[in-house]
């Protein structure tokens, strides 16, 4: 049973990192395309 748990905290885990990527990605390219439309 503790077996379980922890394998479910770990994927938990994968997906609280996958998420937060996600997110930085998504913000960096939105950054990214503000800066796109400024004018230099």
């Amino acid at each position: 049973m503790r077996f379980i748990f922890q394998i479910s905290k770990g994927r938990l885990a994968w997906g609280l990192l996958l998420a937060i990527t996600l997110a930085f990605e998504s913000i960096a390219l939105y950054f990214q395309h503000i800066m796109n439309l400024q004018p230099v």
